[in-house]
């Protein structure tokens, strides 16, 4: 199925945040794909393009232990 699809728009952070990111698994999973995130406070934002560009584990260790690891600079 193609989905014409260009932005996606989240509102509001916080703690609202957790629930986006099992909702956009949810969508690669249907492979419905989007082109730009738009409307997110800056660091949930910065955290869900991390997760897009194939850092799940990642996102899923900050948010269950609360800890965020640093990375090296690559």
């Amino acid at each position: 199925m193609n989905y014409p699809f260009e932005n996606l728009v989240f509102e509001g952070g916080g703690i609202k945040g957790i629930g986006y990111v099992g909702a956009l698994e949810y969508l690669e999973t249907v492979k419905i794909y989007y082109q730009a995130l738009k409307g997110l406070e800056i660091c949930l934002q910065e955290k869900l393009q991390l997760l897009i560009s194939g850092f799940k584990r990642e996102i899923n260790n900050i948010w269950q232990t609360g800890r965020e690891r640093i990375l090296p600079n690559i």
